[in-house]
């Protein structure tokens, strides 16, 4: 890991600016160019709450009322659709702990299809618009264990099995879902039929199909991130079990379908619980993750293609201890965005980023 000139950051609003403990946090940017947080709300009998920064107020407002679901919120992801609404895949505990997803529209959150239409206590859900506009939802099976994911139907009334049988083929962890540049749906996740290690499958029709070779990490994959290059390079992020728990980033490029590292492997500072990778303005992925526990150091990353190395964008506003529940990404504006639930506010929401924008390529 080396060390790049310092970059400067800022807090979006102030530290801490949910009314409660934020858990559970997702983020993203809207059509409007505004960053959106979804969160399990702590102050709002822990149910689901979404929020969005208004720079002419210089404050975070609400969307809609706050802790708008039924009942309790968890393993919340939030996305946006092609017409712009703000989508919610949960956990709902209203309905048997099944996943519900929500979106906003005409003033209101409204139920997107049937709730409760999973399995009970799903984990890891990872939700993501297609071509079509159709959402699809990854995530654990609560009861068999398995991946598996489910899109709304073409006629938006209830949810299905996205192809014949499920991305993994006994249980696994961890998965993260995204569309290539070929439209079709991409899973990746930690799998147990190759010994915890990574594996990436994608739809193919009703079929799925690996993507070049089954668990192709060194060790156990804690997945974090699974994302596509502005060049169409697929690339994973994940902890490595076989380097006691820090991260490796691997890419799969597009002209040539062989996993290889990015930069090196283990490259963080120590063991990370949570990470989240995107691309800058600039085409390189970048990386922000915390320490197991909230209790070794968090940083910001990026990959520097002439080194082939991760450097630092430390120091910055992230507090060595006492972060979870970390996301990043970039604003239209150029600029990195990092969300987290800070130990130093009550578990309460932060959002920073970098006072300048990273260069465009």
């Amino acid at each position: 890991m080396r060390a790049q000139p310092v970059a400067q950051w800022e807090a979006v609003g102030h530290a801490g600016f949910s009314a409660g403990r934020a858990t559970y946090i997702s983020t993203a940017f809207g059509p409007d160019g505004k960053p959106y947080i979804a969160y399990r709300d702590e102050a709002n009998l822990n149910k689901a709450t979404v929020m969005r920064w208004s720079p002419a107020d210089l404050a975070w407002k609400s969307v809609g009322s706050s802790g708008f679901s039924e009942g309790q919120a968890f393993e919340t992801s939030l996305a946006f659709s092609k017409k712009g609404q703000p989508h919610v895949a949960f956990a709902d505990a209203a309905n048997e702990g099944k996943i519900t997803v929500l979106r906003f529209s005409r003033g209101s959150w409204q139920t997107v299809g049937t709730a409760g239409f999973s399995e009970q206590s799903p984990k890891f859900l990872s939700l993501a618009f297609a071509a079509d506009d159709r959402p699809y939802v990854a995530y654990q099976d609560g009861v068999a264990g398995k991946v598996a994911v489910m899109r709304l139907n073409k006629a938006g009334t209830a949810w299905e099995v996205a192809g014949a049988s499920g991305p993994s083929v006994g249980a696994a962890l961890y998965p993260c879902l995204t569309f290539g540049p070929d439209g079709k749906p991409y899973v990746a996740f930690m799998d147990p039929t190759h010994s915890g290690k990574a594996t990436v499958v994608r739809l193919n029709g009703d079929t799925w199909e690996n993507v070049a070779t089954s668990g192709f990490s060194a060790g156990i994959a804690g997945v974090f991130s699974l994302r596509f290059s502005p060049d169409g390079d697929l690339y994973v992020a994940f902890s490595d079990g076989s380097l006691g728990g820090k991260i490796t980033v691997m890419r799969l490029p597009r002209t040539r379908q062989v996993w290889e590292l990015v930069g090196s492997a283990g490259f963080t500072m120590g063991q990370a619980a949570a990470g989240s990778m995107a691309f800058g303005p600039d085409a390189m992925p970048y990386l922000a993750y915390a320490g197991v526990g909230g209790a070794d150091k968090a940083d910001v990353m990026r990959f520097d293609k002439k080194t082939n190395a991760w450097e630092s964008l430390g120091p910055s506003n992230l507090p060595a201890r006492g972060i979870y529940n970390i996301t990043l990404n970039f604003g239209p504006d150029g600029r990195p965005y990092v969300t987290y639930s800070d130990a130093a506010h009550s578990e309460k929401a932060t959002m920073i980023r970098t006072k300048q924008a990273v260069p465009r390529r």
